[in-house]
């Protein structure tokens, strides 16, 4: 019996470790960079498709109130598409890509998470 136990723990471990590997092995970043041209403040949020994961978090949002280029480095999983959204402040009728609340289509307005990457600077123009 001691003999049982002792491959029992063997096996557990390595595939505790095995997956703990894996996860570790998965995990990755990358960056968006947004630029606002709108005289209003802009909500902004990313949303992943392959998970029910928003960055900042849920019911949350980064927000751009000027001019500047501002990177956002999200911490994802290797080959997670993720898709950016931008409002005018108190203002749902005027957004970029998926919104800040997600809820639009845009194909154009998603990137892959992969090694690091950085995205071309997404201007959000004026509206």
């Amino acid at each position: 019996m001691p003999r049982l136990k002792r491959w029992t723990v063997a096996v557990l471990s390595g595939m505790i470790m095995a997956a703990l590997f894996a996860s570790a092995a998965s995990a990755d970043s990358m960056t968006f960079r947004l630029r606002s041209f709108s005289k209003y403040a802009v909500d902004v949020a990313f949303y992943s498709q392959n998970r029910q994961t928003v960055w900042p978090r849920p019911g949350r949002v980064y927000v751009l109130r000027d001019y500047n280029v501002t990177s956002y480095k999200l911490s994802c999983v290797s080959g997670e598409r993720i898709c950016y959204g931008g409002t005018v402040k108190g203002d749902a009728a005027h957004f970029w890509g998926v919104s800040s609340s997600g809820k639009q289509v845009c194909q154009e307005c998603c990137y892959t998470c992969n090694g690091g990457n950085i995205t071309p600077i997404i201007n959000l123009n004026a509206r």
